[in-house]
C-alpha cells in the first residue's frame, strides 16, 4: 500500500511512503500487553537474598571477630601482585567460568550493585522519571580498560615490562616504577578485619549514591554495568562465547517491541531476535525480564550456538544507535578523562571506581550542556530544558547545576595542582631519617630546609579551610608529608599536630605512630613517648616498629626487665611473630642469656624457614655460645636463601673465624665475599 505525501516547496512530485499491510488476523488481534512477570519477582528475591547474606556476614564477623574473607573480586589484585590467594580471587574465577557457560547471569541475578541499580531505576519510575539509556561509543570501552589496568597491567609490568626496561632502558624504569618479584602463593581465606580492604561509611554512602542513583539517572537502568564496572570488561567478551542465550520462537513473536522496552541494559531485543533468532548483544546481563514481559511467550532461555558464531541475519541487521556524533564522543571522552584524574584519590577519599562513576556522569552533563547550547529544543528526564531557542526554568536550573559542578571541578583541579607542585619541590628534600631524628641541625643543609619550606607553602594552600588552606578537607597523605617537612625544619610541635591530624582521618598505622613517638622524644619528653607507646602495645600488638621502639626506650632508660616484658608479651600473644622473637633474642643476647636467645631464634626460624635474616641472627648467637662451626654452617644456609646478601654473610663468617683463631678459613670466606661482590657487578 502506498500513500501520497504533501508536496513541499521545491518538489514537483509527491513522495510515496510504503506502509505495512496487516492481514485479517492481525487486524482483529488485540494490542499486545506485557504480562505480569514472575521472573522479575524471582530476581528481586534473589537480589534481596544477596543483601541478606552480606548483612549476615557482617553480623557474624562483629559477633565472633573472625570470618571468611569477603568475596570481592577486586581482591584478586592481591593474588596477582602479592600471591595472596583469597576468596575474592576464587569467586572471580568461578564467576568467569559461569559467564563462559550461561553468559552474564551473575550480573543480572547476584551482583549487589546490579540490585542497587534496579532499585534506583524502580524508584525513579515510581517518581515518573523512567531512566533512558545513554548510548555512547568510546565510554563503552571503559570497563575493558579498567579490567586490564586492575588485573593484567600489574602482572605484565612485573613479568615483562620492568625486566625489559631494567636491561634495555633503566632511565625509563624510574617513570614506570619497578615491581618487586612475585613472592609466591599464600592462602588468606579468613580474616579478623572484614573491612580491611573496604571503604569507610563516609566513603561508601557517596559511592552508592554516585554509582547507584546518579549513574541510573544520567546513563540508564544499567549504566554502571555498561560504562563503569571493571568486571564487565572481562564478562562481556566471555558472554559472546557462552552457549546460554535468550532465543525466540519466530512463530509466536509479533515484533511488538515490549521486550526491548523492558530491557534495562539498553539491548534492542526485538531487532536482534528477528535478525539472529537470539540476543547477541554483549551488554545483555541475563535479567530475563524480556522473557517475563513477552505477551506471546515467544522468548526462552536455551543453550544454543554462542553469539560469536551467530548465523547470518535473516532480517535486516540491527543498526547500532548512538546519541553522540564523533565530535561529541571526543568531547565526553575529554570530560571523563579530566574528571577522573582530578577526582581519583581527592582528599584521600574518592576511590577509583567512584571516580569513574563521577567521570561518566560529568561527561553526560557536559554533553547535555553542549546540546542545550546547540539545539533549538532540549529535554531531559521529561523536563523541557529549552523550547524554540528559549531556556525554560528547568533549563536554567540545569545550567546552574552544571556551572556549579564545573566550578567544583576547577577548584579540585587547583587543589591537585598545589599538591603536585608541592610534591615536585618535596622531591628535592633529600635528607636521611637518621639525620632528622638525631636532632642535630648541622646534619640538615640550609638549602634542604628552604626547599622544605617552599613545599610546605603549596601543601598548606591545598589543605582544608579549617587549617588555613583552600581545600574542602584535609588530605592525610599530604599531612604526613607536611609533618616530615616540619621535622626537617625542626618545627616539632607542628609536626606532632600534623601526624595526629592525619591519623584521625586515616587511622593509626605502625610507621606513623612510631614517628609520632620519636617526635615526642625530639621535644625532650621520653616519658610521654613511653606512655603513648605503652598504650598502643595492648591495642595494636602487631605494630612492630612501635613495640621495638618501646623496648629500646626501656632499655635506654635502664629498665631492661620492662623491655624484656614487652617482647615476651608480644611472643605470648602472637607466637608466630618472627620479628618479636628476633627482638627478644637480641635483647637476651645483650643481657648474656645466650641459650634462651638461641631457643627463640630457632623457633623464629621454624616459623619462617625462608627468612635469611633470622638465620643470620641465629649464627651470631650460635657463635657466642662457642659453636663456631655451627655458626658458619648457619650462615651458609642464609646465603642460599638470600644470595644478594651473600657478601655480608661471608664477611660476618670471616670475622667469626678470625676471632676463633682460624685465620686460613677466615681468608677463604673473605675471598668468597669478593667473588659474590664481583658477580653482583
Amino acid at each position: 500500500m502506498t500513500t501520497a505525501a504533501p508536496a513541499s516547496a521545491g518538489h514537483d512530485q509527491p513522495k510515496t511512503v510504503s506502509l505495512n499491510v496487516l492481514d485479517d488476523a492481525a487486524q482483529h488481534r488485540e494490542p499486545a500487553r506485557p504480562r505480569s512477570s514472575s521472573i522479575a519477582r524471582w530476581r528481586a528475591a534473589a537480589m534481596i537474598a544477596v543483601y541478606v547474606i552480606i548483612t549476615a556476614h557482617v553480623i557474624q564477623w562483629r559477633m565472633t571477630g573472625h570470618t571468611i574473607a569477603p568475596a570481592v573480586i577486586s581482591d584478586s589484585m592481591y593474588t596477582l601482585e602479592m600471591g595472596e590467594l583469597n576468596t575474592g580471587f576464587i569467586f572471580g574465577a568461578l564467576a568467569l567460568l559461569v559467564t563462559l557457560v550461561v553468559g552474564r547471569f551473575l550480573c543480572g541475578w547476584a551482583c549487589h550493585m546490579g540490585g542497587l541499580q534496579d532499585l534506583c531505576a524502580w524508584l525513579l519510575r515510581k517518581m515518573g522519571v523512567p531512566p533512558r539509556m545513554f548510548r555512547a561509543r568510546l565510554l563503552g570501552y571503559l570497563p575493558l580498560a579498567l579490567a586490564l589496568y586492575m588485573f593484567v597491567w600489574p602482572t605484565f609490568k612485573r613479568e615483562a615490562l620492568a625486566p625489559a626496561l631494567r636491561a634495555l632502558w633503566p632511565t625509563a624504569l624510574a617513570y614506570v616504577g619497578d615491581s618487586p618479584a612475585f613472592p609466591g602463593l599464600t592462602t588468606r581465606l579468613t580474616t579478623d578485619d572484614l573491612w580491611a580492604h573496604l571503604p569507610t561509611v563516609a566513603v561508601a554512602i557517596p559511592f552508592l549514591l554516585v554509582c547507584g542513583f546518579a549513574t541510573v539517572y544520567f546513563l540508564g537502568g544499567r549504566g554502571l554495568c555498561r560504562y563503569v564496572c571493571p568486571y564487565g570488561g572481562f564478562f562481556s567478551p566471555l558472554e559472546q562465547l557462552a552457549p546460554g542465550r535468550v532465543v525466540v520462537d519466530p512463530n509466536r513473536c509479533d515484533a511488538c517491541g515490549i521486550c526491548t522496552s523492558t530491557c534495562t541494559s539498553g539491548v534492542r531485543v526485538h531487532e536482534e531476535v528477528a535478525a539472529y533468532g537470539m540476543v547477541v548483544n554483549r551488554n545483555c546481563v541475563k535479567t530475563l525480564d524480556c522473557i517475563g514481559a513477552c505477551p506471546q511467550r515467544a522468548l526462552k532461555f536455551r543453550f544454543t550456538r554462542p553469539a560469536l558464531l551467530k548465523p547470518r541475519p535473516r532480517a535486516q541487521r540491527p543498526k547500532a544507535l548512538y546519541d553522540l556524533t564523533w565530535g561529541e564522543e571526543l568531547l565526553v571522552g575529554g570530560a571523563f578523562t579530566g574528571t577522573f584524574f582530578i577526582t581519583r584519590g581527592l582528599y584521600d577519599l574518592i576511590p577509583m571506581l567512584m571516580a569513574v562513576g563521577m567521570g561518566v556522569c560529568v561527561a553526560f552533563i557536559v554533553w547535555k550542556v553542549w546540546r542545550l547550547v546547540r539545539d533549538r529544543n532540549s529535554t531531559f528526564a521529561r523536563a523541557q530544558l529549552k523550547l524554540r531557542d528559549r531556556l525554560r526554568p528547568a533549563g536554567w536550573s540545569f545550567a546552574a547545576v552544571a556551572a556549579l559542578m564545573i566550578g567544583l571541578l576547577v577548584h579540585s583541579a587547583l587543589v591537585r595542582y598545589w599538591f603536585w607542585r608541592g610534591g615536585a619541590i618535596d622531591g628535592q628534600v633529600a635528607v636521611s631519617r637518621e639525620a632528622v631524628f638525631s636532632g642535630h641541625r648541622a646534619q640538615v643543609p640550609a638549602e634542604t630546609v628552604a626547599a622544605a619550606g617552599a613545599a610546605l607553602d603549596y601543601y598548606t594552600r591545598g589543605s582544608g579551610w579549617a587549617h588555613g588552606g583552600w581545600g574542602f578537607a584535609d588530605t592525610p597523605q599530604i599531612d604526613m608529608r607536611a609533618a616530615w617537612l616540619r621535622l626537617v625544619r625542626a618545627e616539632y610541635p607542628q609536626a606532632e599536630d600534623l601526624l595526629r591530624r592525619a591519623m584521625e582521618r586515616s587511622g593509626p598505622g605502625d610507621p606513623a605512630c612510631a614517628d609520632l613517638a620519636r617526635v615526642m622524644l625530639l621535644q625532650g619528653r621520653p616519658d610521654r613517648s613511653i606512655e603513648y607507646l605503652h598504650g598502643l602495645a595492648d591495642q595494636h600488638p602487631d605494630f612492630a616498629q612501635c613495640r621495638d621502639l618501646l623496648a629500646w626506650l626501656y632499655a635506654q632508660t635502664g629498665q631492661g626487665d620492662k623491655a624484656l616484658a614487652v617482647y615476651r608479651a608480644a611472643v605470648k600473644q602472637r607466637p608466630d611473630d618472627v620479628r618479636a622473637r628476633a627482638g627478644l633474642a637480641s635483647l637476651l643476647l645483650s643481657q648474656g642469656s645466650v641459650a634462651e636467645a638461641i631457643d627463640q631464634l630457632r623457633q623464629a626460624s621454624a616459623a619462617a624457614p625462608q627468612d635469611a635474616g633470622v638465620l643470620g641472627d641465629l649464627a651470631v648467637a650460635t657463635f657466642l655460645s662457642g659453636d663456631v662451626s655451627g655458626a658458619t654452617a648457619t650462615l651458609e644456609r642464609a646465603v642460599q636463601l638470600d644470595p644478594r646478601a651473600g657478601p655480608a654473610y661471608y664477611r660476618r663468617g670471616a670475622e667469626m673465624l678470625a676471632a676463633a683463631g682460624r685465620a686460613g678459613e677466615a681468608q677463604a670466606w673473605l675471598a668468597r665475599a669478593e667473588v659474590k661482590d664481583a658477580g653482583k657487578k
